[in-house]
């Protein structure tokens, strides 16, 4: 509640000095177009519109103006005077709510930015067509005319439009709580350069959102970086809005000492131009501060002052600013209250409240009148005369979202003077309501009055049950309380060590820059041993240099030692032996079975097989054609000797590509195994087949080896019971090979293996998966 009443006085005081000046720059505008000669006629009518919308807009005047600009204009061809006249009718219809005239507007705006080709007039229409679709809710689409107002903006390096735009797009990404995007926004408008009196406010608002969101260390670096700038480009107007949002900031958290110095800057800059109105805001600024510290007569003598400058400016209550002089004289009267001086009090309080219904502010009127009655029931111990003041603050009750802590003062204030009278079912009443009324509006200061209010109530009835449990209620409500100042103090304090860094810094620059001059004189004595020193960190790092291209050379050496071992195994090793063997011996028992056709069928197959592993020794690759033709005569061979014990099928996807190029006979140990450890092992009678895949996958090969075998687990049962233990290198041949492919080549070559499953979950056999980069 604090911070909210804070944003809205900041606004409130900077837009007062814009009402009241705007207000006599208008008149004096318009004397002139009385006797304007022809050619100043449209200038002022611009003029004239552009000053009437701010301060409290007069939508109507900006609209005849408008119209008046784009007749003469039109009358020329002035595509300049006409735009502009369509810049002002779009932001009237945007006010009044006519989106479909905002959009005929900014349509009309966007051709005639493309015929001046005029990129700022261009970003106008995309704003407004964003105004329109955030009106109806449509963010995306309006963030999106945000970017196309920054694709404009960006090439130019007009960061304090383009700082203007972050800040849109972070109030949406706040607004749908993406708040990481928001923050990227946040960081983007605090880097970027200072430029213009946009970019000041940019910074400004970025700080009184950061407030809002209880943020106040990012609040405070914003703040600073928006004075920097207007202190940059001599922007003494701003400087004294951002000095005074900073000593509002800092009073805030209770750093009402450090606040001070910005209050009385941002006063005597006001006294130096001579700002009435900003003068009298800033006198009553420090005199809140010094309430807060307790001050005083001085915080009375700077309320009076401020009020004397109000009476002069604020000399009709109806205007928009009349509500500050009412308010002031509550202040003051307030003040009074506090220092136990109650026929002052009653006096301010009084001419608050004239103020006031002269502005028929009904609001202002009742939160005063429940301060007059607070005075009356608990300081005088006029209970009936408070009551009558309650029931006329309550008369003046608007209910809505901001009257809940007037009325919840109105109802504990009651509950008071009905117990100061012994009316205690009344007092029970009122403080009922207070209580439940401090519940809906969650408030934890209104809580623990009103707990506190009750538990003394029950303890003066000797209800001292009902009156211990609103005491436990009151203190645990302030151990929260207590809890939040901590943290409060916490922050106080890392802003108090954030602006002493900042000083530091700032002391420790002009330090360095002194430093920097001595260091120049020193500089040039020392030349003569920086060259040493130079030449000798040279030699040291072609030492190194040297060192560590012998210790790479060494690590070359070595790999490629490596990769010949492993080349010398696999040139040893590409096929077990024993298949040799055992391919003579059924050789020669078809032989001397007297079976030729057989012994030359193996023969023919066997010669073949041998030749292509001979052909391939001194080979890095081969051709995948060549791969597969070696494997189908293998598996030939082995069908043979074992009497067509089992059967093969080679699935070639890749049939016909004769530039894909593999390592020679890398599959043959898996196929092998297959055979060997696999289907081999499965009972007479039973399913015994191998099924060989080659398919492509982008630039690698995928080959697979499927089998109905017994699967691994009993593979490895089986090989366990035989009484010869003997171990095929095979596998670890291959994977020696796999190693000396990936350090050739410096390119993975991976290989899976897994159980194939029956559809009732029992294992029948098992695949292999291999890919292989094409070399």
């Amino acid at each position: 509640m604090k911070i909210s009443r804070l944003i809205y006085s900041i606004v409130l005081v900077f837009f007062s000095s814009i009402v009241v000046f705007g207000q006599t720059k208008l008149e004096v505008l318009e004397e002139k177009l009385q006797n304007a000669p022809k050619d100043s006629i449209a200038e002022l009518h611009f003029l004239i519109a552009k000053e009437a919308l701010f301060g409290i807009p007069k939508l109507d005047k900006v609209s005849s103006h408008a119209n008046q600009l784009y007749v003469l204009s039109k009358e020329v061809q002035d595509k300049r005077g006409m735009a502009r006249s369509m810049d002002l009718m779009a932001e009237v219809a945007l006010r009044k709510g006519d989106l479909n005239k905002v959009v005929e507007c900014a349509q009309q705006l966007d051709t005639l930015a493309r015929v001046l080709k005029d990129s700022q007039t261009l970003s106008k229409s995309f704003d407004f067509l964003a105004d329109v679709f955030l009106n109806q809710g449509k963010v995306k689409e309006a963030t999106q005319q945000y970017y196309k107002i920054l694709n404009l903006l960006l090439p130019q390096k007009n960061y304090e439009y383009i700082g203007y735009y972050y800040f849109k797009i972070a109030m949406i990404f706040v607004q749908t709580q993406q708040l990481d995007s928001a923050e990227v926004y946040y960081n983007k408008i605090y880097d970027l350069p200072c430029q213009g009196t946009l970019g000041i406010k940019t910074k400004e608002n970025a700080a009184i959102t950061k407030i809002h969101q209880n943020n106040y260390i990012a609040a405070l670096k914003f703040a600073q970086k928006a004075l920097a700038c207007a202190r940059d480009i001599e922007d003494t107007r701003h400087e004294i809005e951002v000095l005074n949002l900073i000593g509002k900031l800092l009073s805030t958290i209770g750093n009402y000492e450090e606040a001070m110095p910005y209050l009385v800057e941002a006063l005597n800059k006001n006294i130096k131009s001579v700002d009435s109105l900003n003068i009298g805001l800033s006198y009553v600024a420090l005199a809140m501060v010094n309430q807060k510290l307790e001050n005083y007569p001085t915080a009375i003598e700077q309320f009076n002052l401020g009020i004397e400058i109000g009476k002069k400016i604020f000399k009709d209550p109806k205007t928009y600013l009349g509500e500050d002089l009412g308010t002031w004289y509550g202040n003051l009267g307030a003040l009074y209250q506090k220092m136990n001086k109650t026929d002052s009090a009653l006096l301010y309080y009084n001419k608050s409240t004239d103020w006031l219904y002269q502005k028929q502010d009904q609001h202002g009127i009742a939160s005063t009148l429940s301060q007059v009655a607070s005075l009356l029931v608990e300081q005088m111990g006029a209970y009936n005369r408070g009551l009558d003041s309650l029931d006329r603050a309550e008369a003046f009750i608007d209910l809505n979202e901001n009257s809940g802590p007037v009325l919840f003062a109105i109802y504990i204030t009651k509950g008071h003077a009905y117990e100061g009278l012994n009316k205690n079912a009344q007092a029970l009443t009122y403080f009922q309501k207070a209580e439940a009324l401090a519940k809906k509006l969650q408030s934890n200061v209104e809580l623990e009055a009103i707990y506190k209010a009750m538990a003394d109530f029950y303890s003066q009835q000797k209800n001292y049950k009902e009156a211990y449990a609103y005491q436990v209620l009151a203190n645990a409500i302030h151990e929260k309380y207590l809890s939040e100042e901590k943290q409060m103090e916490m922050v106080s304090l890392q802003i108090k060590y954030e602006s002493e860094k900042l000083k530091r810094e700032n002391l420790e620059l002009e330090k360095n820059n002194e430093l920097q001059q001595q260091e120049l004189a020193f500089n040039a004595q020392l030349n003569t041993r920086n060259r040493y020193i130079i030449l000798g960190l040279i030699l040291l790092i072609l030492l190194l240099i040297g060192i560590g291209t012998l210790i790479y050379r060494q690590k070359n050496l070595q790999t490629e030692f490596k990769i010949m071992r492993l080349e010398q195994k696999a040139l040893k090793a590409q096929i077990n032996p024993h298949f040799f063997f055992n391919v003579l011996n059924s050789l020669q028992g078809t032989i001397l079975s007297e079976e030729p056709m057989v012994a030359y069928k193996y023969h023919t197959k066997f010669t073949k097989l041998m030749r292509l592993i001979l052909m391939q020794s001194d080979q890095e690759g081969i051709a995948l054609n060549e791969e597969i033709e070696a494997l189908r005569l293998y598996l030939e061979l082995e069908q043979l000797r074992t009497g067509a014990a089992f059967d093969f099928e080679i699935v070639n996807d890749l049939e016909g590509d004769d530039k894909a190029i593999v390592p020679s006979m890398l599959l043959q140990p898996f196929v092998e195994n297959a055979i060997w450890h696999g289907v081999m092992n499965r009972e007479e009678g039973e399913e015994k087949k191998i099924i060989i895949r080659i398919k492509g996958k982008g630039e690698r090969i995928v080959c697979e080896i499927e089998d109905t075998g017994v699967g691994r687990k009993q593979a490895e049962l089986i090989k366990q019971q035989k009484s010869n233990k003997h171990e095929s290198m095979g596998m670890k041949v291959t994977q020696n090979r796999l190693e000396l492919f990936q350090l050739r080549y410096k390119m993975p070559l991976n290989f899976g293996i897994q159980d194939v499953l029956d559809p009732q979950g029992k294992i029948f056999g098992t695949k292999v998966k291999v890919e292989i980069p094409t070399i």
